[in-house]
Formats: C-alpha cells, sequence, structure tokens
C-alpha cells in the first residue's frame, strides 16, 4: 500500500512538469546546432544556461525532489556563480535530512534483494545507515533507492560541503556542518566491508541505479577519495591537523588498492563486480571511471591506458557512450543505449573531458566539448536515435559548465 501511495504522489507530482518540459524539450533538440565554432557554441551555452540553472538543487526537468547526487554538482556550480547564500542555505536543508528515526524514509525499490519492491524502513535500517544521506528528498519523506543508501550521494555531498566552508569565512556555519560532515565520513568507511581501503556497494546503489553493479566500482573509490581529499583541506583550515594526517593516508591507500585491484589486464580500470543473477560477465570499462583518473598523478602510464580504452570502445559519433549495453537491467527493462545502458550523458562526459584536459590532451577534450554542448542540457540522449531524458536537467548543466571553464582558462 505505501508503494502505491508513493506512486501516486509521483505521478500527480511530475504530471504538469512533463507535459511542460517534453514541449521545451522538442524545442531544445530541434535547435541544436553542432556546425558553430567552439568558442561560439560555449559562449552560448554559458549565457543560456544561467536562467536555466536558477538557485534550486533539483534535477529539473519532470524531477521535482531533491537527489544529494545530483545537488552537489548543482550547487557547486551555483557556487563559482557567486551564489554563496543559496547555496549555504540548500546545503544546511540537505543534511538536516541525514538519516535519522524522526524522518519519514523508504528503501528497496531498486533493489533485486527487495524483490524491486518498496517498504519503509525500520529502526535498525536507522543505526546501520547513521550518518548517510538518503537518494532523495521528496515532498514529505525521504527514499532510499537500493537495499541500503548511495556511496555517492554522500561522499558527494561531503565534497559540496566542503568546497562551500572552504569558500566562506564564516566558523559559525561550519561549526553548524562539521558534526554532519563527520558523522558521513564514518558511514562511508563502515562500507567498507573487508578492510581493505574499498568501498563496496550492493545493486543499484550509485548513480547507475538500473545496471546493478555490485561490488567494487572504480567511480564509488572516486568519489569516496574525494570526500576524504575535501575533508583533508577543510581539517587543515580548521586547525584539526592530526585528523588531516590520518586523513591524507587514508586517501593514499585508497589510491593504492584501486591501482591494485581495479588495474584491468594492464590496459584500464574497470569495476570488479560481484557474480549476481543479473551479471553478465562483466567488467567492462565505463565512462565514469574517468573521475578516478582527476584523482590520479597527472601522465601516469594507467591513466592514458584508460583514456585510450575509453576512445576505443565508447565514443560515439555524437559524444561517449557511459558504458557498453548490457542485457540485463533492473528493476527497469532498458533498450540498448538509452538511459544508463549507454547512452550519452553530458554529466558523466564533463569528467571525461576534465580528466583528458589535465593530461595534456586538448585537442581530444575540446572535441568532446564540440560533440557534447548541443545536448548538454538533456539528462541523456540516445547517440543512435536520439530518443532523451529529461531538459532541462540541471545536474548536467552545471557539470558541462564546469568542464567549460576549464577548457577557456587553458585555451
Amino acid at each position: 500500500m505505501i508503494e502505491d501511495f508513493i506512486r501516486t504522489l509521483e505521478i500527480l507530482s511530475v504530471a504538469p512538469a512533463f507535459v511542460k518540459y517534453s514541449i521545451e524539450k522538442y524545442l531544445y533538440i530541434n535547435s541544436a546546432d553542432q556546425n558553430q565554432i567552439l568558442e561560439e557554441m560555449a559562449s552560448k551555452f554559458m549565457s543560456s544556461t544561467e536562467t536555466l540553472l536558477g538557485d534550486k538543487p533539483s534535477p529539473g526537468g519532470y524531477y521535482t525532489g531533491v537527489w544529494c547526487r545530483d545537488a552537489s554538482y548543482i550547487l557547486k556550480e551555483l557556487l563559482l556563480m557567486g551564489k554563496e547564500q543559496a547555496v549555504a542555505r540548500w546545503i544546511e536543508w540537505i543534511w538536516q535530512h541525514q538519516l535519522r528515526p524522526s524522518l519519514r524514509v523508504v528503501h528497496g525499490r531498486g533493489s533485486p534483494d527487495n524483490g524491486f519492491k518498496m517498504s519503509v524502513v525500520n529502526e535498525e535500517f536507522f543505526k546501520r545507515f547513521s550518518g548517510s544521506l538518503p537518494t532523495s528528498i521528496q515532498y514529505n519523506y525521504c527514499e532510499v533507492y537500493a537495499k541500503s543508501p548511495d556511496i555517492d550521494s554522500t561522499a558527494l555531498m561531503i565534497s559540496a560541503t566542503c568546497r562551500l566552508i572552504l569558500s566562506i569565512d564564516n566558523r559559525e556555519f561550519a561549526d553548524r556542518l562539521i558534526p554532519h560532515l563527520r558523522n558521513a565520513i564514518g558511514y562511508l568507511e563502515s562500507r567498507d566491508v573487508d578492510g581493505d581501503g574499498l568501498v563496496e556497494q550492493g545493486p543499484n546503489e550509485d548513480w547507475m541505479d538500473t545496471m546493478l553493479r555490485s561490488g567494487k566500482t572504480v567511480y564509488s573509490q572516486a568519489v569516496w577519495a574525494a570526500a576524504l581529499r575535501d575533508w583533508c583541506e577543510l581539517s587543515k583550515k580548521m586547525k584539526m591537523y592530526s585528523e588531516a594526517d590520518i586523513i591524507e593516508e587514508k586517501l593514499k591507500n585508497i589510491i593504492s588498492q584501486v591501482n591494485a585491484k581495479l588495474w584491468r589486464n594492464d590496459s584500464y580500470y574497470a569495476d570488479v563486480l560481484e557474480p549476481n543473477d543479473f551479471d553478465e560477465g562483466r567488467p567492462a570499462i565505463t565512462q565514469d571511471v574517468s573521475l578516478f583518473l582527476l584523482l590520479q598523478d597527472a601522465g601516469d602510464y594507467r591513466v592514458a591506458g584508460t583514456l585510450d580504452a575509453i576512445k576505443k570502445h565508447l565514443w560515439k559519433e555524437l559524444g561517449v557512450a557511459c558504458a557498453s549495453p548490457s542485457s540485463k537491467t533492473g528493476p527497469c527493462r532498458i533498450k540498448a543505449y538509452d538511459y544508463q545502458n549507454g547512452a550519452i550523458w553530458p554529466w558523466t562526459t564533463s569528467f571525461e573531458i576534465l580528466a583528458r584536459m589535465r593530461n595534456g590532451r586538448l585537442e581530444e577534450s575540446q572535441d568532446l566539448l564540440k560533440k557534447t554542448l548541443p545536448y548538454a542540457a538533456l539528462e541523456w540522449m540516445n547517440p543512435y536515435t536520439k530518443s532523451s531524458g529529461a531538459y532541462p536537467f540541471r545536474t548536467g548543466i552545471a557539470a558541462m559548465r564546469t568542464a567549460v571553464r576549464q577548457v577557456q582558462n587553458i585555451v
């Protein structure tokens, strides 16, 4: 009954937005022009997307709630746009939804262990996952999409919060948020089941919430490491030097363990997935490993090998597929090159653009930017049929604006 009720609320809340943005998306797609020169495209994109971003951290389009992972990218970009007060207000509001018994929370809709059915969490759930953030904050309830809270939702908000505190001079604000950050770090440490410093996840416990990745994913190690990096920098600013030293050692260990365990076939970084009913004998390379490349030393041979492999296996005429398609997805059956099953995502493409630029591959970065900018306000796009996701998708807009800034600073 709770699942039917929640779905009714969702349908009622998104219906008006769905109609509105379906019309606007059609106009946007049909006005896309790839024949402009890159400088002109970048300038037009930056000016036209300021109003699309607004000052709210919801993904946009027909999404009406706040997804913590998406909010992290949107809020980082709003901070770069000088909207510190709005960012501070939203970040504090998000941390008020750190899991605790007084919140109304459901979970399991994306979990095969739960039969892809939603249920209300119990007291043991709150104790076990204390310190974590939900996948999304909806009207009058929160949702943990899979069986356990996402690693990236919590880790990315740690990074966004640290960046905010580091950029403003407000000790009172910092003191209010640091306990939340410390509890969140503790939660992420608890996701290291075997004690090697790397976090493990269950199916659909990351942004790819239909691809059922379970085990050690490169992407989740990247967001975990980035959270520690930013927490370390904040600790130093707050003169917590002993804590910063400990964090630095943990960060070095994560990078060392990824190099030891997730560097595959002397060719590229790839996930080490646990076998399950949905596994097809992967790992295969995914575009989101690019996020880890931003933490690795520039010029490292493993970075070069991974970038070469992404270009060989995932580059398409119109952009980069986020992954090689799988015949098994869940809870929804997703066709090849739709949604997370191999579609082009401007959000994750921004990681690759930054990684290529950081490693001296400016021409490739510019090429990717030129391919992606005409569709950068879309959630995702099928490179063959041009079917697509939500519009305007603020997560992708925010991430691509960061990439544009970096390319413009170098050129």
